[in-house]
């Protein structure tokens, strides 16, 4: 009987750590370490509107020179990052990263010429940049005369930066919607009253939740608490909302 197909492993959500496993069509090394540029990347935080990169310099024999990830808005990308702590040079080596190296100057210079310059023996890349005019990096790398692997579990890496890609494609923001409820679909006691619902662990996963996106899309009842410093931006749906108050009360429940 023939062996099953082992399924793509998925990277896990921020804060924890993605396991590699044996993936069909892959080399062991390459899925190796994309998960960890995917580990890395998540390093980063929110980075909007930049996704979340990661990179692994590789040494021929299989040791790590150096490792990166991007940071946010104006800083160096994860390929630079990394590079920048070898002295720019990684000759010989293998560079992984989850998303194509970008070709276009925007808040920093492109991260192609940099590769090349490094003189890495070859590049391997998770997903492609899908913002039109951003990418290019991999063909401009290909063109001198470096070897590229594309598509290395880019279904793992486009989870990583859902919002990311979502906007590039679609043109909107990803959006998670976060409810607590009863079994038979209920929100409050039959009076109206509010009560938390979910123990201090499904809390503690949905400000987890919360600090992975950009915004939280709230409605005019909700708390006038406040939000917590470590909480993004709330977006009120309501013109009946007011502004919320930076710092939370005693009693406030976000």
């Amino acid at each position: 009987m023939a062996p099953r197909a082992s399924r793509p492993a998925r990277p896990a959500r921020p804060g924890s750590r993605p396991v590699a496993g044996p993936i069909a069509g892959v080399a062991g090394d390459d899925a190796r370490w994309m998960v960890r540029c995917l580990e890395l990347a998540a390093r980063g935080g929110r980075t909007s509107p930049n996704p979340r990169v990661g990179c692994v310099i590789v040494s021929a024999r299989g040791e790590v020179l150096a490792e990166g990830w991007h940071r946010g808005p104006g800083t160096a990308h994860a390929e630079v990052d990394a590079l920048a702590r070898l002295g720019g040079a990684a000759r010989g080596a293998t560079l992984y990263v989850n998303l194509e190296p970008c070709d276009h100057h925007g808040r920093t210079p492109p991260c192609a010429p940099a590769v090349i310059a490094s003189g890495v023996r070859r590049v391997v890349i998770g997903a492609m940049d899908p913002v039109p005019g951003h990418g290019g990096g991999a063909r401009r790398i290909a063109r001198a005369g470096i070897e590229v692997t594309r598509g290395v579990l880019a279904p793992a890496c486009e989870d990583l930066d859902r919002g990311f890609f979502t906007w590039a494609r679609h043109g909107r923001p990803w959006f998670t919607l976060k409810a607590a409820m009863t079994l038979d679909g209920r929100i409050a006691t039959a009076r109206g009253e509010s009560r938390w619902i979910t123990g201090a662990a499904a809390r503690a996963a949905a400000h987890g939740l919360r600090a992975s996106h950009d915004a939280v899309l709230v409605g005019g009842s909700r708390p006038r608490g406040g939000r917590r410093p470590s909480s993004p931006p709330w977006c009120c749906s309501s013109r009946r909302c007011r502004p919320p108050t930076t710092r939370p009360t005693p009693r406030a429940r976000w």
